[in-house]
């Protein structure tokens, strides 16, 4: 998990200071860019009601009343070290807190908690579960908050394989959620077996379950070509992982897991109501609400209608009835 091993730390550094991408280039940090700007986040919370929505509805399903239940001892013994009231930490809060204590860390400062304990990894398994778990926990909500993504890297792939692009790399710089939605979306990693790891008391990820993004991660797509036949590699922090069960995958056969996961309404879901899963769709209703709405306006004009009408006629009887 983050911060369970110097290696991360090393990484962090020499990522920092410019080592990640060719010739020690730096993507212009994404946090120099608001929520509203950033098209693959229009998703966010900030931008899309239905992310906080669907967030609360998740947070009372049965599923994650377990999750807190589960979670709730460590969540005391995390109040008593920190000074923190235990109801601040849930798994809403896990990324804050964590973030906060792995900084820590990193800029060599006092550590609240012993690094590398047992309740520094029991919160980093809370970190790593609420990172994959909380916010999308179904494949449709993966395929909606990746599709941006998913068009702008087909778009590029697409120009370099149809030879009207010269492009020798691309880089994005974006947040961890995005790396992670991908992880996921590909099949890298899961919510449930990062889950089951930590029951299991297994600290280090592996080729089958890799932990969500960590400080200055990466993921790369690298594309192939030879003698015409396209392929891509995908390495997650510096080490290759198979995608769809092979380490060179056909390029078009990549390409149709990435237009499969398009969501066309991806912006529409922004505004969609959240149902209960399992709950049927109400749409009869809605169709039903809007109708009754145009029925009152119209009813409420005619009323107005009469109302005015009924005052002329009044102005005008007075207006017959004045002496001359």
């Amino acid at each position: 998990s983050r911060g369970l091993g110097d290696v991360y730390k090393r990484q962090y550094q020499r990522r920092v200071h410019g080592e990640a991408l060719p010739k020690l280039f730096q993507s212009i940090p994404i946090h120099t860019k608001g929520y509203r700007e950033f098209e693959m986040l229009s998703w966010a919370r900030e931008v899309c009601p239905a992310t906080v929505r669907r967030f609360e509805e998740r947070m009372k399903t049965d599923r994650f009343k377990k999750l807190e239940d589960e979670f709730r001892p460590m969540f005391k013994k995390l109040s008593a070290a920190l000074g923190v009231p235990v109801e601040k930490i849930n798994l809403k809060t896990a990324n804050d807190v964590y973030d906060t204590l792995l900084m820590d860390h990193y800029e060599g400062m006092k550590l609240r908690l012993p690094y590398r304990g047992e309740l520094w990894n029991s919160l980093a398994a809370l970190y790593n579960v609420s990172q994959l778990l909380k916010d999308f926990d179904t494949r449709a909500e993966i395929n909606w908050a990746t599709t941006k993504q998913y068009q702008e890297m087909v778009a590029l792939m697409d120009d370099v394989v149809a030879d009207r692009s010269r492009f020798k790399w691309a880089t994005f710089s974006c947040h961890d959620v995005n790396i992670n939605l991908l992880l996921v979306s590909l099949n890298i990693t899961s919510g449930d077996c990062v889950l089951q790891k930590h029951r299991d008391r297994i600290t280090e990820p592996d080729e089958k379950c890799p932990f969500p993004a960590q400080i200055a991660s990466n993921i790369l797509f690298e594309l192939h070509e030879n003698d015409g036949k396209w392929t891509v590699r995908f390495f997650y922090e510096d080490q290759q992982y198979p995608l769809a069960g092979v380490r060179n995958l056909e390029y078009s056969k990549f390409r149709q897991i990435l237009v499969d996961s398009y969501d066309p309404d991806f912006f529409g879901k922004c505004f969609e109501p959240v149902l209960p899963e399992g709950e049927p769709s109400n749409e009869g209703w809605g169709v039903l609400h809007v109708l009754l709405f145009i029925v009152l306006v119209l009813l409420a004009i005619a009323l107005l209608s009469l109302v005015f009408v009924t005052l002329s006629k009044l102005g005008g009887a007075q207006k017959t009835s004045l002496p001359h």
